[in-house]
């Protein structure tokens, strides 16, 4: 699968997961993950961050009660839920998961009004940078 998704680099892939205590289904997911939305999306990321523009990401990891439940982890689009709500404490959401999404519809409000992202508290986004990393320059949607 490594050399499928990373022809040129399948030794890397696998010395990348080599020694981590991942499930076979966590290491592939990460894999398939990294090679089909991360990497186009860290394309995207820098073309869009270049010097003379402005440009916000973020990465969704939280897991939900259904996917802890099925031992699924976070996937492509599970934010849209806590984006569209309503998240409202019960038998499956506790109020953590309330909060996540109000920030979430917060920052994306705020955006659509303003042009920049903003935690409740109202503290903007920093915006992506053309040099930032992999990571880096991403507001997570989890909150601590």
């Amino acid at each position: 699968m490594a050399a499928v998704l990373a022809p040129t680099r399948g030794d890397d892939v696998l010395d990348h997961f080599r020694g981590r205590s991942h499930t076979p289904y966590e290491a592939l997911a990460d894999l398939t993950t990294a090679a089909v939305f991360h990497e186009p999306a860290l394309a995207t990321y820098r073309s869009l961050a270049a010097p003379d523009s402005t440009a916000y990401a973020y990465s969704f990891a939280r897991v939900s009660p259904g996917n802890q439940r099925s031992g699924m982890l976070a996937h492509h689009m599970a934010e849209l839920p806590y984006l569209f709500g309503p998240i409202t404490p019960g038998d499956e959401y506790d109020p953590t998961y309330a909060t996540i999404s109000d920030a979430i519809q917060h920052a994306w409000t705020e955006f659509a009004r303003t042009g920049t992202p903003r935690t409740p508290d109202g503290t903007p986004w920093p915006p992506c940078q053309h040099t930032d990393h992999a990571t880096e320059g991403r507001r997570p949607a989890e909150l601590p």
